[in-house]
């Protein structure tokens, strides 16, 4: 049966009715809503910046004090193999900035005493800076807002003087007191310590690269 041109009229008038709320439906976000989106990523990530600064520093903090304990425990495998003393001089602490200067030079023999006696026959193996500490023809550091705070000898207070300490063919470490070294007893830290900010400011407490008479170096946790 044919349908009259009213009822045809309705069902075309339906039809256009049902596509237009489908296409309602299936459409994208309004300009509003885009703009309301982008304020709130903009807000959250703000917001979130300064905890991923942090957690970035706390992973240069890690990796600064893990090179410092390798190259303590290089020149401690060193002087057992070469059979030398090495004298390590760590020197530049300070908790204010990021600094820091760590040398190890070889004896001419295998006993510490030598280091103080004949110190023009010392052979200069390494020389490396830590946070924004310079030398001359070494490339800076890696991390320069990561320094040494300082260090300190079992339940004595923290020291930001020159650390000179000698490590003899058997592993021994030595620490320099006066004209002689004598035996490191208990333990040792030196601070690595993490900076932040504009002015800088100190990150959390510094970690603690730990030595022993003859335990070697590790990181405190």
């Amino acid at each position: 049966m044919r349908r009259s041109h009213r009822e045809w009229s309705l069902t075309c008038s339906k039809r256009a009715y049902s596509d237009q709320s489908l296409l309602k439906s299936q459409s994208g976000f309004t300009l509003l809503e885009l703009l309301i989106t982008m304020v709130l990523i903009g807000v959250i990530t703000t917001l979130a910046m300064p905890a991923m600064k942090s957690v970035t520093r706390r992973s240069e903090n890690q990796e600064i004090a893990a090179m410092l304990t390798h190259q303590l425990n290089l020149a401690r495998d060193q002087a057992t193999r070469r059979n030398r003393a090495y004298q390590v001089v760590i020197s530049d602490f300070n908790a204010a900035i990021p600094l820091g200067l760590m040398a190890v030079n070889e004896a001419n023999s295998n006993t510490c005493q030598s280091v103080i006696d004949h110190p023009d026959q010392l052979r200069l193996l390494d020389a490396r800076p830590f946070g924004r500490s310079v030398l001359p023809d070494i490339e800076s550091s890696i991390r320069p807002f990561v320094g040494l705070s300082g260090w300190q000898r079992g339940e004595e207070g923290w020291q930001n003087t020159p650390l000179e300490l000698c490590i003899n063919p058997k592993g021994g470490l030595f620490i320099q007191s006066g004209a002689t070294f004598t035996e490191l007893i208990g333990h040792l830290a030196i601070g690595v310590q993490q900076f932040f900010g504009d002015p800088l400011r100190p990150l959390g407490p510094p970690l603690q690269v730990e030595l022993t008479f003859s335990a070697g170096a590790r990181v405190k946790r």
